[in-house]
């Protein structure tokens, strides 16, 4: 499409045929579906290393959706992996069969700090302090101006 610089009027469109006989690379997303037992049980936590996936078909092949059933997951450390998904004879995945799809990972104990004060430990400057420090600031000062 080519549009006019000044007022952004549509000045030609090119339009292409999809040749239906020739085989194009596309990504296809994938639908999780199911509930693992594992994260029903909050045991472990579902973590998605793909949202889409690249497959190779005729343009009339290319399914809108690849479905995922996650239910099988049912320990942690449990993968899917791309050679699990369902293939048909009308396309094929362009992605190392090895590659992981989606797992379930273990949850990370969670560290509770406490941190106990007691008032005997809470320390306030006082102002004579702070006259103090400003003075041995002051005359630190004066010392390095005089050398």
């Amino acid at each position: 499409m080519q549009t006019h610089p000044l007022t952004g009027a549509i000045q030609t469109v090119d339009f292409y045929e999809v040749n239906m006989n020739e085989e194009i690379e596309t990504a296809v997303p994938l639908e999780f579906t199911g509930e693992s037992p594992v994260v029903k049980e909050g045991a472990g936590v579902f973590i998605k290393a793909m949202d889409e996936i690249e497959v190779e078909a005729l343009p009339g092949d290319i399914p809108s959706k690849i479905s995922v059933d996650i239910s099988r997951l049912t320990n942690v450390g449990d993968s899917i992996y791309v050679k699990d998904l369902p293939l048909t004879s009308k396309f094929k995945f362009t992605v190392d069969p090895e590659t992981v799809v989606a797992s379930i990972a273990e949850l990370a104990e969670e560290e509770v700090v406490e941190a106990e004060v007691t008032p005997d430990q809470v320390v306030v400057e006082t102002e004579e302090k702070k006259a103090e420090r400003e003075a041995a600031k002051s005359s630190a000062g004066e010392n390095e101006v005089k050398a």
